[in-house]
């Protein structure tokens, strides 16, 4: 399952345990003092507190169980990440290896200055690593009067950054 059908399934569930809560509390509070034919409801305002516990209690455990589903489905996807980047990363240079880390955590674009200001760059190792980029279909350069922006290509972002 993907994450999306777990948010989903657990927004649903979620949803209903509270009406149904809400539901026992509004016929509590006012058939709290009379008499009911209905034997369902009688039951359930005599016995409220501990239908509410249980209810509590589902609540609870059904948290814990999709919060573990879905943290198993996210270490699965970063992991694949993860591997995906380092596949990708043994097939650049050094200096492309660097602006790709930078632009990581820089969420995908930077300008061509800042990446020649990097530790062990200079201007034209980081032109002549971007225009190698440039031609692999990694990053998009784009200029804005004299500032050069640099981006990775939206394929690529997708799977760096999750």
């Amino acid at each position: 399952m993907d994450i999306k059908r777990y948010r989903n399934i657990g927004f649903g569930i979620s949803t209903l345990l509270i009406i149904v809560v809400l539901v026992i509390a509004i016929l509590t509070y006012t058939y709290q003092h009379h008499e009911s034919d209905n034997p369902l409801l009688s039951i359930a305002v005599k016995n409220h507190v501990p239908i509410m516990i249980l209810l509590t209690l589902i609540s609870v455990s059904f948290g814990f169980f999709w919060s573990n589903l879905y943290y198993d489905e996210f270490k699965k996807q970063k992991r694949d990440t993860e591997d995906v980047t380092n596949i990708l990363m043994g097939f650049l240079s050094r200096e492309e290896r660097i602006i790709i880390d930078f632009l990581i955590e820089n969420k995908g674009s930077a300008t061509q200055a800042e990446i020649s200001k990097l530790p062990g760059m200079n201007k034209v190792r980081t032109y002549r690593a971007l225009q190698r980029m440039e031609n692999k279909n990694i990053i998009e350069k784009t200029a804005i009067g004299k500032v050069r922006s640099v981006k990775l290509k939206e394929n690529i972002l997708k799977i760096l950054i999750p």
